[in-house]
């Protein structure tokens, strides 16, 4: 989402730099090379380094009007550079599940320490609304709390973007329906759900295979491939891994699926809508008021749930499928077309400063 703000923002009107507080990383690499806006790292391994990083922090930041944070050691870090230096300082969350089973105990400690802080600082941007009211309920503040949702691509992710290459690439015989995944591998993303549902699916019909894409979604993850030998899947998984083309599988599959059991506002929900791809979801952050009628949700950590709701959704009859795909589309073009968002961050920007 970083990348799609930056790439749209006014460059005329708006300098930007960004800090990472690792290394660049992927993204990092694309938005200095894609977007010419450079990118300093700070390589914040030991505890042991960071008053040095702070100090180096500082004078990256010593011109700019304000600084802002994108997630929670990043909002910790704004706000003590910002504090120190005298700048506007904002915070962006994008998360909605704290849970002790699947967070580190530093990022449940970060997150609620920045509540307490949280009414010290400018602005905070919630991705979405039941983003915020879960930092509400754990003391953030309410008065400076705003919500900007995701936004997305319309022409970038477009159902124009279809191609019967990606069933002739894994073999995938043309009468069995694709149903695609894409997410890191993450505690937050609950992949054991994910399996096991379509294992429990593969009990029911086999009409279907499945693409799973991803940071480490690959045959070395032993993991990962150990829970697909247990709940007897192999023959209809792909492991795909990181990809580039992501517009042209999410226009190429029947189904996207989301199984995970914490998140904010997904920007895959957003762009497999766009892409005019049907949506499964559970119900976790901004998933349920995202896809709205247009797709279907169903509990967190609940295989059976997901696997049946499936079941159903690969039953359906073209014409109603088409019929919520282009509701889904349209109303991703409505409410969540990248430009109108980021207006929203620059008149945000504008306000603080004038």
């Amino acid at each position: 989402m970083l990348f799609k703000i930056l790439e749209n923002t006014n460059r005329e009107k708006f300098d930007v730099q960004v800090i990472s507080m690792l290394h660049k990383g992927v993204y990092g690499d694309k938005i200095e090379k894609d977007l010419s806006i450079p990118v300093y790292t700070l390589n914040i391994k030991k505890q042991k380094n960071i008053l040095s990083k702070i100090y180096q922090c500082m004078k990256m930041c010593s011109d700019t009007d304000i600084i802002q944070g994108w997630m929670y050691h990043a909002n910790l870090l704004s706000f003590l550079i910002g504090k120190l230096l005298k700048k506007k300082i904002i915070w962006g969350l994008h998360h909605s599940n704290l849970s002790r089973d699947k967070n580190k105990l530093t990022t449940i400690f970060i997150a609620k320490q920045c509540g307490n802080l949280s009414k010290f600082v400018d602005r905070v941007i919630s991705c979405g609304d039941i983003v915020k009211e879960v930092h509400l309920k754990i003391g953030y503040a309410k008065f400076n709390n705003i919500v900007i949702p995701n936004g997305f691509n319309t022409s970038q992710f477009s159902p124009a973007n279809k191609s019967e290459k990606v069933k002739r690439e894994f073999r995938i015989a043309n009468n069995k329906k694709v149903i695609l995944h894409v997410a890191r591998w993450d505690p937050l993303k609950d992949y054991e759900n994910l399996i096991k549902s379509i294992g429990m699916l593969k009990g029911m019909r086999n009409d279907f295979e499945v693409l799973l894409v991803g940071m480490d979604i690959n045959y070395r993850n032993t993991e990962l491939v150990n829970l697909i030998k247990q709940n007897d899947v192999e023959d209809i998984v792909h492991l795909l891994g990181r990809r580039d083309d992501i517009p042209i599988l999410m226009a190429s599959a029947d189904f996207f699926v989301l199984s995970s059991a914490g998140e904010g506002f997904p920007n895959v929900i957003g762009e497999a809508m766009a892409s005019g791809t049907f949506c499964l979801v559970t119900d976790t952050g901004d998933c349920a008021s995202m896809v709205g009628k247009y797709g279907r949700v169903v509990p967190t950590q609940d295989s059976e749930a997901f696997a049946n709701a499936l079941n159903q959704l690969l039953s359906m009859d073209v014409y109603q499928y088409n019929v919520e795909v282009l509701g889904a589309r349209d109303r991703v073009i409505k409410n969540y077309d990248i430009l109108n968002v980021v207006k929203k961050y620059e008149e945000l920007y504008n306000n603080l400063v004038d």
